[in-house]
């Protein structure tokens, strides 16, 4: 090899490496082994106030992190003399007390000064989950999932923006405010059959729903269930009695297989302006088997494609 040629191969190699996912275990600011409940929910153990551990689910559609009522004595949680939070649900919206968080930690990630909605747990307590880590924790890092080792990592944000990455689709995620104080909603589009629907991308809810436009869009058969399924929020609860069997669906350059879509008409999806346009949700049954990284810095959905 000449050396003009073996400079040409080193270069390519290395920028080669500049775009291969570098991130090593080693670079994260923590590990936490992911559970996945019998709802099909994401937990994660955690300290409250030096507390615990507990037991929270991973909410990427909550603005705000959530304590259940249920376990805010023994958190040692203080609730904020007279001072309430609008709530928005998937199913509906109130005003609840807000709860002053001195610490929570993350393995060895402790985080200080945390304000966290207090609201009656309902079923989600009932299936042993203590809380909602929401969007206002979880964006302060760069959150990735190994399907490998079944670990959640979180990473310095900006190491995770600074770079791109080799054999990983890249989703745009798209970012929703309900008003001015209003909660967060991320979305990207997903496409079925020849149809690009926009989808909010919500790891607090256990599986994916479409609303009633979105199911008369795509024009997929629709199937009765014959005892309905029971979506539940973090409070409220709706029935679903139309299920979608879908094929395929596609993310990016990705695709899933046979996936199931319940069909509800969500109050939230009108909050969003969606009432009469097609939406869905995709949940945890979308990611149970897939290496991801949520980028907040640069509002990516970092998704691997399988070997």
């Amino acid at each position: 090899m000449t050396r003009a040629s073996a400079l040409f191969a080193v270069s390519v190699l290395m920028a080669g490496c500049t775009n291969q996912l570098i991130l090593d275990k080693g670079d994260a600011l923590a590990a936490l082994p992911r559970q996945l409940t019998n709802s099909g929910h994401f937990v994660v153990d955690l300290h409250v106030n030096g507390r615990g551990p507990f037991v929270f689910a991973l909410d990427t559609a909550a603005s705000i992190s959530v304590v259940f009522d249920e376990v805010r004595e023994k958190a040692g949680i203080t609730p904020a003399t007279d001072k309430q939070i609008v709530v928005h649900g998937m199913f509906e919206h109130g005003s609840y007390p807000l709860g002053l968080v001195d610490s929570i930690r993350l393995g060895s990630e402790e985080i200080e000064s945390v304000r966290a909605a207090v609201l009656p747990g309902g079923s989600l307590a009932g299936a042993g989950i203590d809380g909602l880590l929401g969007v206002d924790v979880l964006s302060r890092y760069a959150l990735g999932f190994s399907h490998s080792d079944q670990v959640l990592r979180l990473y310095n944000k900006e190491l995770v923006s600074e770079r791109s990455y080799l054999g990983w689709a890249t989703v745009p995620l798209s970012e929703s405010i309900l008003g001015e104080d209003g909660p967060r909603a991320y979305s990207f589009d997903i496409a079925i059959v020849s149809e690009q629907i926009p989808a909010l991308f919500d790891l607090g809810s256990n599986v994916s729903l479409m609303n009633s436009a979105g199911a008369r869009s795509i024009g997929v058969r629709q199937s009765r269930l014959s005892h309905g399924s029971e979506v539940a929020g973090a409070f409220g609860a709706s029935s679903a009695s139309v299920e979608l069997d879908v094929g395929h669906v596609r993310i990016a350059n990705l695709q899933w297989r046979n996936r199931n879509f319940l069909v509800v008409d969500l109050p939230f999806f009108e909050k969003l302006g969606f009432d009469e346009k097609p939406v869905a949700i995709v949940g945890t049954d979308f990611f149970q088997e897939r290496d991801f990284i949520i980028d907040f810095e640069r509002r990516r959905l970092l998704i691997r494609a399988r070997d």
